[in-house]
């Protein structure tokens, strides 16, 4: 974490870096519950320009699930980071394009009352 915060030094995870489920999976606890919320930026290590896209991160055992919505369809799509085929589907899903990199913040919301 940078000494200090501010919208240009906010952590980010880019999911399709080769480090991204060796840094963000071992992070993810059972019974947690995260926001995510999805920036496209200029460069690799500009600062996120646009949050476009917002869900939520959940562990069910192994399984690490990453789930959000689609605006044309309504839908709740649904991702498993941890299987090889899922975390393939999620990139596809949120490919860098042009101009375009893909970053996720991810917030941990904690329970008063943890079990």
């Amino acid at each position: 974490m940078p000494e200090r915060l501010t919208g240009k030094t906010v952590p980010t995870f880019d999911p399709h870096g080769a480090s991204f489920t060796a840094e963000l999976l071992p992070q993810i606890r059972e019974n947690g519950f995260y926001l995510v919320s999805f920036s496209r930026q200029a460069a690799p290590d500009a600062p996120p320009s646009l949050h476009y896209h917002t869900g939520i991160i959940v562990r069910d055992g192994e399984a690490v699930w990453v789930y959000s919505t689609t605006t044309q369809s309504g839908k709740v799509i649904r991702h498993n980071l941890a299987s090889k085929d899922g975390l393939l589907r999620f990139r596809n899903s949120f490919k860098n394009g042009k101009g375009s990199c893909k970053r996720l913040t991810v917030i941990a919301v904690q329970s008063e009352n943890p079990q």
